[in-house]
């Protein structure tokens, strides 16, 4: 079984800032569920997979494999990029301003030259 399933499901709450319990109460799960599967490296069964999805907004694909077979889910992976780049965001807004103020200036400089090399 794919231990990652609840680590990307852990991930995915976080960054929706969701708690695990309104999970497993939407889903109809025990809350407990979740500490297991981690512990353990199993994935629920299928029925469970899909509520938990749907919660999420994502897809059972995902949750077990970690990425989408079609183009469809597209927009699911630019969904989650929005989800990881605002979590970076919040983390940067919460560093010291001279700390955020310097690696503001390296990521100006690194797209810079990016883009020059393009």
């Amino acid at each position: 079984m794919d231990s990652n399933f609840w680590q990307r499901v852990e991930v995915l709450l976080e960054n929706k800032n969701l708690s695990r319990k309104e999970l497993a109460a939407n889903a109809k799960f025990d809350v407990s569920n979740i500490g297991k599967g981690i512990k353990e490296g199993n994935i629920p069964a299928a029925d469970t997979a899909v509520r938990i999805a749907k919660y999420l907004n994502t897809t059972v694909e995902y949750l077990v494999t970690g990425s989408y077979s079609d183009d469809k889910n597209n927009a699911q992976n630019e969904i989650d990029e929005l989800y990881k780049n605002a979590e970076i965001i919040h983390r940067l807004n919460s560093l010291p301003y001279e700390s955020r103020s310097s690696i503001e200036l390296m990521i100006s400089d690194m797209s810079e030259k990016y883009k020059a090399g393009k």
